[in-house]
């Protein structure tokens, strides 16, 4: 798929290996945390309460090109350049990702474990 696709990507120009387990259960209350904050119209994190053991980057760019360069971008270009979003990114084994788009806007959320 194109999100785990994208984020192996990166892994790769990191010298990484790819992620090989992306959570799908985790990955719909991912989906489900970017449909609320595009409902607010801002990012923030989850509620800890949430997490229960999971670390979550979140991110929200405008979709200005295709699906793919925006997701992309917001990978290498917001949640990459961030120390402890890109520490999700590399370091856990597992990942979560949940991506939606609403008035001209990515909303993405990543959790690593």
């Amino acid at each position: 798929m194109i999100k785990e696709r994208a984020i192996n990507e990166f892994r790769a120009g990191h010298g990484i290996e790819a992620v090989y387990h992306f959570d799908g259960r985790e990955s719909d209350h991912c989906f489900s945390h970017c449909v609320a904050m595009a409902r607010r119209g801002e990012i923030y994190h989850a509620e800890p309460h949430y997490l229960q053991g999971w670390s979550e980057a979140v991110a929200m760019l405008s979709n200005d090109g295709s699906y793919e360069d925006t997701l992309r971008k917001a990978v290498w270009n917001v949640l990459g350049a961030s120390d402890q979003h890109r520490d999700i990114l590399l370091r856990c084994p597992v990942l979560a990702i949940g991506v939606y788009i609403a008035d001209n806007n990515m909303y993405i959320t990543i959790r690593g474990k």
